[in-house]
């Protein structure tokens, strides 16, 4: 006779369970919201680190046919008119014509996997495809781990 509820709290990252019995009597139990899917959990983008501590993952592009379109994509990822770019983490993109496509300087390699996800999503609003270039990472391992990791070394 136990009725569950869900209801999604605002930020996201908890969700809220209110059991409901007989007696209508409600109990709520706060829990973690499930982490959200950015793609293949096999893949994460291949992370640069330049010679004075950049940090940045390139994209390939396709449908970048002329200088109009590199900076359309540049001015998109960056953000309009002097407003940070709509991707938190995201903090400078070059584009390439010849080379068809993107390299995008980053705050912290453990999001490189949700940055370039929403960069993708984000030009194929314009009509672009935009992949990541991306390295398999062994199925045993633990990914929270892994983001430590990168965040030590970063």
């Amino acid at each position: 006779d136990r009725d569950r509820n869900r209801d999604s709290m605002g930020s996201g990252s908890m969700s809220m369970e209110m059991d409901t019995d007989a007696d209508h009597q409600h109990q709520v139990h706060l829990m973690p919201a499930p982490a959200p899917n950015y793609g293949d959990p096999t893949k994460m983008p291949v992370v640069f680190v330049s010679a004075n501590g950049d940090i940045q993952i390139a994209m390939s592009i396709t449908g970048i046919t002329c200088a109009q379109c590199v900076k359309m994509i540049e001015t998109v990822l960056r953000g309009v008119d002097g407003s940070p770019s709509p991707i938190e983490g995201l903090l400078d993109a070059v584009g390439d014509k010849d080379l068809s496509g993107t390299i995008i300087k980053i705050s912290k390699a453990s999001d490189a996997k949700r940055i370039a996800f929403q960069a993708s999503a984000l030009l194929s609003m314009l009509g672009y495809k935009a992949v990541a270039r991306e390295m398999d990472v062994v199925d045993n391992v633990n990914m929270d781990s892994l983001k430590l990791a990168y965040d030590v070394v970063t």
